[in-house]
This record gives C-alpha cells, structure tokens and sequence, in this order.
C-alpha cells in the first residue's frame, strides 16, 4: 500500500526533533492550545495575514496602482491588469497554442492520475499532508488552463473572434480605470482583419484572474513543499532506510518539473502583491491542522507543526519566512522572463495567437 513519505509524527511513538522535548507537561491534545508556544505561532501566522489583507486592499481590485510591462525593472512586478490572451497563448510567439493545450492538459491527465492512485491507496486522509494540497492545486490549475487554451484553439479553428459585450462590463470591474484595459473603449475587432484579434486586449474574466492567481500560490507551494522535503525531512526526520518509491519522486520532483516548463511557456506575468494569496493558503493548512488537533488527533504530519514545544514559534516564523521568499524568488523568475522575452524578436510568422 502505498504511504505518504512524510510518516505522521506521533509524540507516543517519536522523539521530538528540532528541540528540548517538553511533551511531559503537555498530556492532552487540548492542552497545546492554552500554552504560550501556541500563542506565539498564532501571532506569527496571524501577523503574515494582516501583511497579505493589507497589502491586497491597497493593491488588488479597481482603482490601485498599476505598473508597465514596458519597464525593464520593477514595473512588470506590479502589472494586476491581465490580458486574456495572455492565459491561453505561449510567450513565445513561434509556439502554435495547440503546443500550449498539449502541454496543459497532458500535465492535467498525469497528475490527476498520481491523485486517484494516491486517494485509492490512502483515502482522503492523504489531504492531511500539505504536498497533497498543493499537488492537487497545481492539477486544478493545469485543468483549468488547458480548459481555457482549448477553447482559444476552437475559436482560432473557426475563424471566431472572442465578444466584447460581456467582458467590457468585466475589465471594468476588475481593472483600474487608467489601465490598459480601457483601450476597450476605443477599439472594435474587425474580424476581416486577421491581424486584429490579435492585438486587441480583451478581458480575462473572473475565471482568467483565479487562473493566474491559481497558477502564483501552486507555484509557491511547489517550491515550499519540495524545499522542505529534500532539506529537511528526507536528512533530518525520515529514516535513513527509507526508499522513495515511484509515488514519492512525483509529488517531490515531477510537480516542479511541469511547473517549470509551464512557466517556460505561459505568458502570464507574476504581481508581487499576489504573494498574499499564497500566505492565505499555507495559513488554511495550518488552521486546519489545528482544528484537527483540537478535535483529538494526537499526531502532526509534519514534526515541526507540533505545538508542545518551546520552539515551534521559531519553526512556524522560520517556515513562514522561507515560504515568503521562494514566492518572491518564484515571481522575480516569472516576471524576468517575461521582460527578456519582450526583448527577443522572435518571429511569428503566420501562427496565430
């Protein structure tokens, strides 16, 4: 039967690592929440989420302040105005869409597969892992870009421009009124013109902009998981006997792998204040890690959850910091991409986009 590598960590069945074990005053599940450890990691989570609320009030939505994608700095680290064509096309323009779809929805079909293998071997109880969490976050994504792609491809098959209609009334909503996306107002689509529907902004929609935000927090997470596990729990908390098996490799290696490449591709660019969301999933984990454990669960997945330790506030500030810096190191590679790819000529040729 297959078995997440991450054992669950037990304190009747496991020292406790990374620290002076205290576990003696701690008799009851319970008792870990009316402790100053656990004060000092609610502070700590509590504090990112005042950050991220802060920093989305002031950025994200109508009316904030908006970046160029034509800087060569620190401009396209604030672009929130999100171009549709930017969801479902390549940011290189010699690659047809239907690479992009190809890409997408094998990515889709692989990982969902891992998913259903994983949840036939252990049930739903693998969701108490946060690498399941993200695995299935990063599948969600794949399914709904390569979702989105396709339906770029049968309008590209049939000569079929996308409506303004609809998604005039959207951009005004979910962008600022001296964005980019006002163009909208000055600009019909001639569908004569084979040029134009390529070169019109159109509005991504509300599934456009959970797609992208979808695509930054699995990234991040990606980068999380795989960080701590390979630094962390493979050296220091898992067995030295321990054989990572096919499953393993997968939820560990291969997830970064397609993230790469799909990074490579996409032409989605990465605002800076959007790490918000990825602190706001991490936080769910956590929170629901607690709500477990006040529940009677007597085991963490992970030994530096625990909070009958003096030194879980520095784990969970530790953990919480590296969490927020591979999403910063995550956007600086999507965004310098990006900016050097607007720097290459690559010609289009007749593919359209």
């Amino acid at each position: 039967m297959l078995e997440d590598p991450v054992f669950s960590f037990s304190r009747e069945e496991t020292d406790v690592p990374f620290g002076i074990d205290c576990r003696p005053m701690y008799s009851q599940a319970m008792n870990d929440f009316v402790h100053w450890p656990f004060f000092g990691c609610l502070a700590v989570i509590v504090l990112y989420i005042i950050f991220a609320i802060k920093f989305l009030r002031q950025y994200e939505g109508p009316g904030r302040p908006r970046g160029s994608k034509a800087h060569p700095y620190m401009g396209v680290f604030t672009v929130a105005d999100l171009d549709g064509a930017e969801l479902r096309k390549s940011c290189w323009n010699a690659v047809h869409p239907r690479w992009l779809l190809g890409f997408r929805l094998f990515a889709f079909c692989y990982l969902l597969s891992l998913i259903l293998i994983n949840l036939y071997a252990e049930g739903f109880w693998m969701f108490n892992f946060f690498t399941q969490w993200t695995f299935s976050l990063l599948t969600a994504y794949f399914g709904v870009a390569a979702w989105v792609t396709y339906k770029h491809c049968l309008q590209l098959k049939y000569g079929e421009t996308e409506s303004n209609t609809e998604t005039l009334e959207e951009q005004i909503k979910l962008t600022s009124e001296d964005s980019m996306s006002l163009k909208l107002f000055d600009t019909k689509v001639d569908s004569s013109k084979p040029q134009a529907f390529r070169n019109e902004i159109t509005s991504p929609g509300r599934v456009g902009y959970v797609m992208q935000i979808m695509f930054q927090v699995a990234g991040a997470a990606v980068l999380m998981t795989d960080s701590v596990y390979w630094l962390i729990l493979v050296p220091y908390v898992l067995p030295k006997s321990f054989q990572h098996n096919f499953i393993d490799i997968n939820l560990h290696c291969v997830n970064a792998v397609l993230l790469a490449i799909e990074i490579l591709l996409n032409d989605m660019y990465y605002p800076w204040f959007r790490i918000s969301y990825a602190v706001f999933w991490t936080s769910g984990y956590v929170f629901f890690q607690w709500i477990l454990h006040a529940r009677g669960s007597k085991s963490w997945p992970y030994p530096f959850l625990d909070l009958a330790t003096p030194w879980a506030p520095a784990w969970y500030a530790g953990l919480s910091f590296l969490h927020v810096t591979l999403a910063i190191f995550l956007m600086a590679i999507v965004n310098i991409k990006q900016y050097l790819v607007t720097q290459i000529q690559v010609p289009s040729g007749s593919i359209p986009i």
